[in-house]
């Protein structure tokens, strides 16, 4: 099979952009402050001028906001890079990075919402992540594929506050990205020792002809009684001046054509996976022990028509785990 790491998706950063139109908001620290200034209506029954200290906190509390709003970064200040640890296979969970950089000189804390289709996850995560003055951090969230094909990503949605938590500025980060979702790669290791049996059985047939009904030519011998006529050599026999009979052996290396039913009723799905997955996984498996017994493999996939076809050849570049693309169901 094709090395692993070549199917990993490809990382893909962007700026953060900001959200909305104004793209700021209010802390919970912001609301927490308002409801201190109500302590000044308890005296405001006595006398009327504790109602200005009400106003005069309000104030104090805005002006907060808004220097805590300028101290915190700009939307072009602020990067989100996101990264894939391993392939994308079905079935298979991999766990995926989201890095926030921050090139200002203001630490921050940041929750970012990555938008993921149903074929990944259930409902898209939430991460928090704190990330200091100039410097990174990184967070991760779990994926499980449940259905192959590819899969598109969308933005990555930013809040981030100061230390002080009074104001709050709202970003996107652009991040779109389709990923393709692999068969189950992991099913196809689990068979490793048949394929280590099957390679001890081969090196032991060369030591042991097997001789059959089969048509690889294996030796010659003088002719018996009971030889079949057309297996007689007669370019043999003219020189040796007798009858000579060529012995054949079953073939070692056999024609393997692996054909899969890809119509409507394989959608039918038994436990979290559809049939037309579970025959893909099955077919990957006999594919991978076919080609490290030296055999040649070939694939027909067909719904009303043949859909796909991969010629019989030997080596895993000829069968590789991307040929299940374009194994889908219409």
């Amino acid at each position: 099979m094709n090395d692993p790491a070549r199917l990993v998706p490809p990382e893909i950063e962007s700026l953060t952009q900001s959200y909305k139109r104004f793209g700021v908001a209010f802390g919970n620290r912001f609301f927490m402050l308002l409801l201190v200034g109500l302590v000044w209506l308890g005296p405001a029954f006595i006398d009327l001028r504790f109602v200005y200290g009400v106003f005069a906190w309000d104030g104090l509390v805005v002006l907060a906001w808004l220097a805590d709003l300028a101290r915190l970064p700009k939307p072009d200040e602020l990067r989100v890079r996101r990264s894939w640890r391993s392939a994308a296979a079905l079935s298979i969970p991999s766990n995926v990075d989201l890095t926030l950089a921050n090139s200002s000189g203001t630490s921050i804390q940041a929750s970012m919402v990555d938008t993921t289709p149903l074929q990944l996850r259930s409902e898209p995560p939430t991460l928090t992540a704190r990330a200091g003055a100039r410097s990174e951090a990184v967070a991760s969230y779990r994926i499980r594929p449940l259905q192959r094909g590819d899969a598109r990503l969308g933005d990555c949605y930013v809040r981030y506050q100061s230390n002080l938590r009074i104001a709050e500025r709202w970003v996107r980060a652009p991040l779109d990205q389709a990923v393709r979702i692999y068969p189950n790669l992991e099913e196809a290791k689990r068979h490793t020792i048949y394929l280590l049996r099957s390679r001890q059985i081969a090196m032991e047939k060369r030591h042991a002809r097997v001789r059959g009904i089969g048509r690889e030519f294996e030796s010659l011998r003088e002719y018996q009684q009971g030889d079949e006529y057309r297996d007689i050599c007669w370019t043999a026999a003219a020189r040796r001046g007798r009858l000579v009979t060529r012995i054949y052996q079953i073939e070692r290396s056999q024609m393997v054509w692996i054909v899969l039913d890809c119509g409507r009723l394989m959608r039918a799905r038994v436990g979290d996976l559809s049939k037309l997955d579970h025959a893909v996984n099955s077919a990957l498996s006999l594919a991978q022990v076919a080609l490290y017994s030296g055999d040649r493999v070939g694939l027909v996939a067909y719904g009303r028509g043949i859909r796909h076809q991969l010629p019989a050849a030997k080596g895993s570049a000829k069968f590789s785990p991307t040929a299940g693309k374009a194994v889908n169901v219409h």
